[in-house]
């Protein structure tokens, strides 16, 4: 657990002990008494789920590390109400660092301390401290901008036109980065290579993949919130149509395939997200040379959902400017929230329809006069 270091930060001594015991203790499904006995379990390596908390608490307390366990509920299968307590509803359990606001999760192995799990993510939760004393609180997300996407991509043309090529680098970060690393570390190799599709621009469906590669793809990172970055290459001739002397770029199709909320049957739930997430975006297109760029108009998009005190809760903004002979179009896309309310469901509708929207733009290389 320890190297040569002897300074660690808390946050430094609670992510080597997470990690220490997710790769050397074993829990297995089993009432044996034995497998909830701390000395059994620190000399066999082996717990029950209820032990493998009893075994975080153990090195806690030696660390002298100040910790709250937390039950609570997958927020998919019990909404927990303090007002109504049903302690059957509590079937999950964390553990709770005051000092640096972030969570373990003793029984989830793809997460190391940092933000809770997304499925127990605005639930509520019983906290419990070393005195027993417990208080009912919201399972919150300290790091506004713990989940987030940032993606540069640079586009360049063939002389003879046939192909674009788009190199892409993207860095995904907290809930994004976790379900990353997982897929990776314990995924079969249909189910990686169908994932790699994924990370490379999905919904090009005639993409040829040059060059993949990934940085920082090990569950276990030293620094807090790294992130599991790819870095791509792809060429594709659908996304570039011949139009006499021109061409038509589904620019748009870069972005990969969005979800779209098009459908007019009435709404009857709220709006729940996985999680709070940010998607920051920039495109280079390399105008070539002899051509000019028509059509820009569709690249401009701007919808909004605030707070009733202006703030913005939820955006797609994007837009473009000329530079040279590059054409460069930011994107930011904003969910601030988990839950949004039932009667703004059009509000937050054409916030995530306007994403399919730029998903279908499309630009004309003109041949300059």
């Amino acid at each position: 657990m320890y190297t040569e270091k002897k300074d660690y930060t808390l946050f430094e001594t609670v992510l080597r002990l997470d990690d220490f015991i997710k790769t050397n203790f074993t829990v297995v499904q089993n009432n044996n008494p034995e497998l909830s006995d701390i000395e059994y379990i620190i000399k066999n390596r082996t717990s029950s789920q209820f032990g493998i908390l009893k075994t975080y608490a153990y090195y806690l307390t030696a660390l002298k590390v100040d910790y709250e366990i937390v039950l609570t509920a997958n927020r998919y299968t019990y909404k927990f109400d303090p007002e109504f307590y049903n302690p059957s509803m509590l079937r999950d359990f964390l553990i709770y660092i005051p000092a640096e606001q972030k969570y373990l999760a003793p029984d989830r192995p793809e997460y190391r301390f940092g933000e809770a799990p997304f499925n127990i993510l605005g639930n509520k939760a019983v906290f419990i401290n070393k005195n027993l004393e417990y208080y009912f609180g919201e399972v919150e997300q300290a790091d506004p901008l713990f989940s987030r996407i940032k993606r540069k991509t640079d586009i360049t043309f063939e002389e003879d036109m046939l192909h674009a090529k788009i190199s892409m680098i993207q860095e995904y970060y907290g809930h994004w980065s976790v379900t990353n690393r997982a897929v990776m570390a314990w995924s079969t190799d249909q189910n990686i290579k169908d994932f790699e599709d994924y990370l490379t621009s999905s919904g090009i469906e005639d993409k040829v993949v040059e060059d993949f590669s990934i940085e920082n793809g090990e569950i276990m990172q030293l620094e807090y919130n790294k992130p599991f970055r790819t870095i791509s290459t792809i060429t594709s001739e659908s996304i570039l149509e011949e139009a006499g002397d021109s061409y038509i770029f589904q620019i748009g199709k870069v972005i990969g395939t969005q979800s779209e909320l098009y459908q007019e049957t009435a709404r009857l739930n709220p709006i729940e997200m996985q999680y709070p997430n940010q998607y920051d975006y920039t495109i280079t297109v390399h105008i070539p040379d002899g051509y000019e760029v028509e059509g820009l108009e569709s690249l401009n998009i701007d919808k909004r959902y605030l707070s009733g005190d202006g703030d913005v809760l939820a955006k797609f903004e994007s837009g473009y400017s000329l530079e040279g002979n590059k054409l460069i179009i930011t994107i930011q896309e904003v969910y601030k929230s988990v839950t949004y309310d039932l009667d703004r469901y059009e509000e937050f509708r054409t916030v995530i329809n306007a994403a399919s929207d730029f998903n279908k733009a499309a630009i004309l290389l003109k041949v300059a006069e």
